[in-house]
């Protein structure tokens, strides 16, 4: 049978439609528009169609049907594949969302608010999407999977909150031997990540960052004269697979006393302690909000300083968007250094938060608690206890 012959009886014209229950009033049913004569072409491209629907991968139809539900907090979700896997499969895993009050993983995407908003380029099936080459189409599951994106909000490895040295924008007040004012100005920005998962809890894929801050601290007794200012600049790499997330990198930390301070202590041993580092830590998410970590990091070029170094910690935090009552936060830490025979110093912080959505930055208001060696580290051999109040804005 040839395509015509087989298209034919498809082509006639529709009969009267077949109605049940009593008669339609037949001259409101004459004045409705009658169906015009489908055409060979357009019953063809119907069949094409249906062939396209039937042939679409169970992967992409299994993950649209499951996104569009709600995430169940005490159920299983849909988890995320193996990094280099190109399919997405879905595998039960309990989900704790009671760290995030008014929100939950597929609260916010990357351009804004809403489960089910609209991307740039068109309804989206998971929050918000942006259109990718071979990713999931216009508005769909954000950035495609197993795609690049360049300039991508958001980090795979976030900072740790109470890491003195981390780059951010800050401000505290402290309170001890000496009151200060101590600043940190600086911030992280993304180069280029790979998506191998939507958005979720746990994300899997590589991302590569630059990071850099002038961490201040003035002296409020003193007219606010400048005591000293360290330097950090750093190129981290970060690789998640899920509830472990590592990262590598190189940073670079210098210390430089104030002028202010220098006229005032004629006789300051200034030392000149420098580092050019590399790093490796490894963080694991207990859940969604809290997590433990630890990092150590080689200086191969140092003065002043030892080669060694450790840093460690557990910190909670809101992960998702937290509307205006935000999520409380605590933060502890732990720096550990060769110089001082692995000595070092501690950090408590705590206090309310505040995030926009998934990818956004997160403000946070607290209190602070800080005892051992100097984090100033051109007075790295003195020890302080701190305590006091603070902002910080972690990217």
């Amino acid at each position: 049978m040839g395509p015509a012959a087989f298209i034919a009886p498809f082509a006639q014209a529709p009969r009267e439609p077949m109605l049940l229950g009593p008669p339609p009033d037949p001259l409101r049913f004459a004045s409705l528009p009658r169906p015009r004569p489908a055409t060979a072409g357009a019953v063809a491209s119907g069949l094409v169609a249906l062939a396209l629907i039937f042939a679409a991968p169970r992967s992409v139809v299994g993950q649209e049907s499951s996104a569009t539900d709600r995430w169940d907090p005490y159920g299983a979700a849909p988890t995320a594949p193996s990094l280099f896997s190109s399919r997405l499969a879905l595998a039960p895993e309990r989900v704790e969302l009671d760290a995030f009050p008014n929100s939950g993983p597929l609260a916010q995407g990357p351009l804004g608010p809403g489960p089910l908003g609209p991307g740039p380029l068109g309804p989206g099936a998971i929050g918000q999407g942006h259109w990718s080459p071979g990713g999931w189409g216009p508005g769909g599951l954000g950035p495609g999977v197993g795609t690049w994106e360049l300039l991508p909000n958001g980090s795979l490895y976030p900072f740790y909150l109470a890491d003195v040295k981390a780059s951010r924008l800050a401000a505290r007040g402290t309170l001890g031997e000496e009151d200060y004012l101590e600043g940190s100005l600086g911030g992280r920005v993304g180069l280029i990540r790979l998506n191998e998962t939507p958005d979720g809890p746990y994300r899997r894929g590589v991302q590569l960052d630059v990071e850099g801050a002038s961490l201040v601290r003035l002296n409020t007794d003193r007219s606010m004269d400048l005591e000293s200012s360290d330097f950090r600049a750093g190129v981290p790499l970060s690789v998640s697979l899920g509830r472990l997330h590592t990262r590598f990198g190189y940073y670079h930390l210098s210390a430089h006393v104030g002028d202010e301070f220098l006229l005032r202590n004629p006789g300051f041993n200034r030392l000149n302690v420098v580092r050019d580092a590399l790093f490796a830590g490894v963080g694991y998410w207990l859940t969604p909000a809290r997590r433990l970590y630890a990092e150590t990091s080689w200086a191969f070029y140092h003065d002043v300083s030892q080669p060694w170094d450790l840093r460690f910690g557990i910190e909670q935090a809101p992960r998702f968007a937290t509307g205006l009552g935000g999520a409380p936060f605590f933060a502890i830490h732990g720096h550990l250094r060769q110089e001082f025979d692995f000595g070092g110093y501690g950090n408590l912080e705590l206090g309310w938060a505040w995030r926009g959505h998934r990818d956004s930055g997160m403000l946070r208001v607290g209190l602070f608690y800080v005892n051992g060696k100097s984090t100033q580290f051109a007075f790295f051999d003195k020890h302080e206890q701190l305590y006091g109040g603070g902002i910080w804005y972690d990217f």
